[in-house]
């Protein structure tokens, strides 16, 4: 199957919080100030420095950072760095504390979809989903997803919904006009550029050239 170039996806974050019956004193050491190190390495994608911070905050504890986010994020950090094998783990060790937190469902989703595993990639979108159907970033995932698999109405479908849920989600709508364009609807994929760039897609050179590619059948 002919490989589809589609654009990176911001990896997911969110912030948890979790409530300690202690008050964090001058003397207490945990994990708090490596872990906000470690996400801002991470965002400024110092990927290795943000391993290196983000495991000692787990080695030291957090009081506000609940575990289950600094695991996902470690998760999404060995992403980047391509080490697929140790960023399921961190985002299965996430699920075995809280089964429920639908964020790294969907984070150990986009693994399996860039190991092209697209069964399990999709069961865990559909578990998040199960978790929290209101989750826009899981709607875009599997439209991303339904791309990859030659399924273009599908993922349609998807990202409209993730569109509805976010009107401003620049890479939803970018991922729309690839769906559009794949099915020869060039007019709304031209409206969905417009859309990606109004709401400051990062990528859009490479959005329009795919586009220009896709018009040309040259992909």
């Amino acid at each position: 199957m002919k490989k589809l170039i589609l654009f990176k996806f911001r990896v997911i974050l969110m912030i948890f919080t979790i409530f300690s019956a202690s008050c964090r004193t001058a003397e207490k050491v945990n994990g708090d100030d490596y872990a906000t190190r470690g996400i801002e390495y991470y965002n400024n994608e110092d990927y290795n420095q943000a391993v290196i911070n983000l495991e000692k905050a787990l080695e030291l504890g957090t009081d506000i950072y609940a575990p289950e986010y600094i695991h996902t994020i470690l998760g999404n950090v060995y992403s980047e760095l391509g080490d697929y094998s140790k960023a399921l783990e961190c985002h299965r060790q996430s699920l075995e504390i809280n089964p429920q937190t639908y964020q790294s469902w969907v984070n150990m989703g986009i693994v399996y979809r860039k190991l092209e595993d697209f069964d399990k990639a999709e069961s865990c979108y559909l578990k998040a989903m199960e978790v929290n159907p209101e989750y826009t970033e899981m709607y875009v995932s599997l439209g991303a997803l339904y791309i990859f698999k030659q399924d273009p109405e599908t993922a349609i479908k998807y990202l409209q919904e993730a569109i509805s849920l976010q009107p401003d989600n620049s890479i939803a709508w970018a991922n729309l006009a690839i769906a559009q364009a794949l099915c020869g609807d060039f007019k709304q994929c031209d409206f969905c550029i417009d859309k990606a760039r109004e709401f400051n897609y990062s990528r859009i050179d490479e959005l329009e050239l795919k586009i220009e590619q896709y018009k040309t059948g040259e992909d």
